[in-house]
């Protein structure tokens, strides 16, 4: 029923552009696809989704898909004249997407395609194919696993919005953020439904999950911000030593001298925002309604040393601190059970890591105000494996 509504017109909004139809997308059609790599390569999306619904009206059982890895073309010009992407990213607009089907397992041990699967394959294929002229979105508080198109989503708040620029994903997850959209929905747009005001601010398992999400967005952001300042560091240093001639033209600046200017008259904006968003998120979502996990506190507690607010680092790396003695000095007691083991073993890694991320950041006596601190934990410091939470 919710993939037939998009085939009408809702109010303003037009039916989405589908060749899939309400026949296609009844109960009885398509409900098992499965994935046979036939083809052996990577095959044009169109012809796969053509192939599948001429097999589906000869009332087939199964539809198999016949290639595991589909592509489509991008045309760059239509994705610039619609205003898909800002004008500041179409250098880094990619000519052809490519898709990998079928992270799910059927029970026989193959690979297989849900309808819901199909229906976005054929959106954004269709999407493409009109100019781009429709913006699609995902949500990101349900789960980010939308297999290879991880790496085309970019975070703007509590959506992805599907680019065709390829981005980074780490353990699937997309890290690809549009910075000032992501910082002003969380800084400027954003109600906390008061919080921090109201007393006795309940909180279930359901709906933790927003505010949860958010803590992570916070510091994906931050980061982001961080390795702006860092890269452009490295950019610096780099070109002292082989001047800007001999220097790689970072994506998106048509020059290094642009990107030198640019981005150096940007820097104390990136690091003024990667502050505030983190310092605004420990406001709006108060320990005392909704405590931190204790690997946020010190993901959240080293960037904020790193970006230089000392007293904001200091106040999250003492709670991050106290939680990991109070976890690891509880959880001891089941040490040999692989609960109790874990819940350790997280405790000693994220004090370790801690400990070390404060000597190599120049506080020194953090460092060992901490380790006499947490002496009780246990923790080996001639490891060199640390723990980090995001």
């Amino acid at each position: 029923w919710y993939s037939s509504v998009l085939l009408d017109k809702v109010y303003e909004s037009e039916p989405l552009p589908l060749t899939l139809t309400k026949e296609d997308l009844q109960t009885g059609s398509f409900e098992n696809g499965s994935i046979q790599n036939v083809e052996g390569k990577s095959t044009l999306l169109d012809s796969v989704l053509k192939q599948v619904k001429d097999d589906n009206k000869t009332g087939v059982e199964t539809n198999y898909l016949k290639s595991k890895t589909v592509w489509f073309p991008v045309d760059r010009k239509s994705v610039i004249a619609s205003g898909f992407v800002p004008m500041k990213d179409t250098s880094e607009v990619v000519d052809r997407i490519e898709i990998t089907l079928g992270s799910q397992r059927s029970l026989d041990g193959g690979y297989y395609i849900s309808k819901g699967d199909l229906l976005v394959l054929d959106l954004i294929n269709q999407n493409a194919k009109s100019g781009w002229k429709r913006p699609i979105y995902f949500t990101s508080v349900s789960g980010y696993d939308f297999y290879d198109l991880n790496s085309y989503l970019q975070l703007e708040g509590l959506v992805y919005k599907f680019v065709p620029i390829k981005g980074d994903a780490s353990s699937r997850q997309p890290l690809r953020v549009a910075d000032y959209k992501l910082y002003s929905n969380l800084v400027k747009n954003y109600k906390y439904c008061g919080m921090k005001e109201k007393k006795n601010f309940y909180l279930d398992d359901k709906a933790a999950y927003v505010p949860g999400d958010m803590q992570q967005m916070s510091m994906l952001l931050a980061r982001t911000y961080l390795s702006k300042i860092k890269t452009y560091e490295k950019y610096k240093s780099q070109i002292g030593k082989v001047d800007m001639a001999g220097a790689p033209i970072p994506a998106g600046f048509r020059s290094v001298e642009e990107y030198m200017q640019r981005e150096g008259d940007s820097l104390s904006v990136y690091r003024k925002r990667a502050i505030e968003v983190l310092n605004h998120i420990l406001i709006e979502i108060p320990e005392s309604v909704m405590p931190m996990r204790k690997e946020y506190k010190a993901d959240y507690g080293i960037t904020l040393l790193e970006l230089g607010d000392l007293a904001s680092a200091k106040k999250v790396l003492d709670m991050a601190i106290k939680d990991c003695v109070q976890y690891g000095t509880y959880f001891a007691k089941w040490e040999d059970e692989m609960f109790g083991a874990r819940e350790v073993q997280m405790s000693r890694d994220l004090i370790k890591n801690i400990v070390d991320e404060c000597n190599r950041l120049g506080k020194k006596d953090w460092a060992e105000a901490y380790r006499k601190q947490t002496a009780a934990v246990g923790v080996n410091y001639e490891s060199s494996e640390g723990a980090s939470g995001m």
